[in-house]
């Protein structure tokens, strides 16, 4: 930590040494030390995407699912043409177990940008919070439409797996 402190008084306008700052922070479980950090990185570069991804994450696992939603909204505003800004709001959305908002939430992305990582969020959370057979039928349009989405096939597969290793447990017990 010395050393990222002497880095920040070094590179005074720089977000890099807080967020290393903040990777400490987590590492120790100092949720708020990693708080303040981010902020300060977000701060010196509010479209910083690696600072904005770590303050929801941090955010979410404070439960400040207000800040959280302040910056996946800033990230739709400031990278209107991406997915990341839907997957961040659904992922806050999720985690209050507004499960309706989240779906409706990677779905407008989708339309927006077909990103392989909201057609995983999608699917995961229609599989867990409305049904499997509604989550096979948006698996089965995705790829459809999008046969050669190795990250979705990639998600799908290791789905599949946790799915039979789960299965393999039950049936040992």
């Amino acid at each position: 930590a010395t050393a990222f402190n002497r880095l920040t008084a070094l590179m005074p306008l720089s977000e890099l040494p807080h967020l290393q700052l903040a990777e400490l922070n987590l590492a120790a479980k100092d949720l708020p030390a990693a708080t303040q950090n981010l902020k300060r990185a977000l701060e010196l570069k509010p479209d910083s995407l690696t600072a904005q991804q770590r303050f929801v994450l941090v955010s979410l696992m404070s439960k400040d699912y207000a800040s959280a939603m302040r910056v996946a909204q800033d990230v739709q505003q400031q990278q209107p043409n991406k997915g990341i800004g839907f997957l961040l709001e659904g992922d806050v959305l999720a985690a209050q177990q507004k499960w309706e908002a989240a779906i409706a939430t990677y779905r407008k992305g989708l339309k927006q940008n077909g990103s392989p990582e909201l057609a995983a969020k999608l699917h995961a959370t229609l599989k867990a919070q409305v049904s499997r057979a509604e989550a096979d039928r948006f698996a089965a349009t995705w790829l459809s439409t999008h046969a050669k989405d190795h990250v979705f096939l990639e998600y799908l597969g290791d789905a599949a797996i946790e799915n039979a290793l789960a299965l393999s447990e039950q049936n040992r017990v």
